[in-house]
């Protein structure tokens, strides 16, 4: 805002952020003349940034950052300054992108040069209009802090820990199984290790029968050398081999509500998915789940070579 000054008994109004001194009036340290205007209103002054305003209170200033409004407000701050200022609503620019006072067109900021210690813990990547942190496993940008991050896995994804109980850790977590299910190698799932009737045949009408006289993993039943066709008392069929050469789509993992991701590049038979190299959780358009497997099961990989 202006202010007004008594001289010589007269009442002068000064426009924002002029200052004036015994010989000549200037634009005050930080504004600039804009000469179309004769006015101070394009300003260069540097001070904090911040990334979020909580009851017209500025938080999360960034740390060892120094900038312009126009930069902060453009990129990753919601309020600037001291006192703090609330970033417009209307930019020149869409965010991401400043005016060249020179050209006046809109141009791209490279944030990873522009704001110091984005993505810290990380790498910062520039992208047309904004920027991506890549994070270690287990890590991801904090919108505040703009730093890489543990992510508490256990909290996002509810039922990552499916039959157990998950603990976060920095960087990572891991599963305490229930009774009946012991962990995989890398302690990030638990594997069903509960004991159950294996069919070796099935009726016209996909009934069980021919159980065999010992009780078997389901991964044992169906992949090993007993060579099953149904296990458990829900008569759970095994994935086919053999007459079943039908390829599809090979998952190597599951989300927590049980969607398949990360298909293999190559479609595979049931068989060579579930039980093969290549260690499945899920195969086919299906999402048909293989069953799961563990190194502390006592038939584990023991492989059918076809043919």
């Amino acid at each position: 805002m202006g202010f007004d000054l008594e001289i010589n008994g007269v009442m002068i109004n000064f426009p924002p952020n002029v200052c004036r001194s015994r010989y000549r009036d200037y634009c005050c340290p930080g504004w600039t003349l804009k000469q179309a205007t004769g006015l101070c209103i394009i300003h260069y002054r540097t001070g904090p940034c911040y990334t979020k305003v909580v009851n017209d209170m500025c938080q999360g200033q960034l740390e060892g950052v120094v900038c312009t409004k126009q930069l902060c407000c453009a990129t990753v701050g919601r309020a600037w300054g001291h006192p703090c200022e609330h970033c417009p609503a209307q930019l020149d620019c869409d965010e991401g992108h400043l005016k060249n006072i020179h050209s006046g067109q809109c141009v791209d900021i490279d944030e990873c040069e522009a704001v110091p210690g984005l993505c810290r813990g990380g790498r910062c990547i520039n992208t047309p209009g904004s920027f991506t942190c890549e994070c270690a496993r287990g890590k991801s940008r904090n919108p505040d802090t703009n730093a890489c991050e543990d992510r508490n896995e256990c909290r996002e994804e509810p039922n990552i820990c499916a039959n157990g109980k998950c603990v976060n850790t920095d960087g990572g977590f891991y599963c305490i199984c229930n009774p009946g299910f012991i962990p995989t190698q890398d302690r990030m799932s638990c594997i069903d290790a509960r004991q159950g009737s294996c069919y070796t045949s099935l009726t016209s009408d996909n009934q069980c029968k021919n159980k065999l006289p010992i009780r078997l993993s389901r991964k044992d039943c169906c992949c090993g050398k007993n060579m099953g066709k149904a296990w458990g008392d829900e008569c759970l069929q095994c994935p086919m081999i053999g007459e079943d050469a039908r390829q599809g789509s090979c998952y190597t993992s599951l989300t927590s509500d049980n969607q398949c991701k990360n298909k293999l590049p190559i479609r595979l038979s049931r068989k060579d998915c579930c039980c093969g190299k290549n260690m499945g959780k899920a195969w086919g358009d299906e999402c048909l789940q293989c069953p799961m497997i563990g190194e502390d099961i006592k038939f584990y990989v023991t492989q059918v070579k076809e043919g």
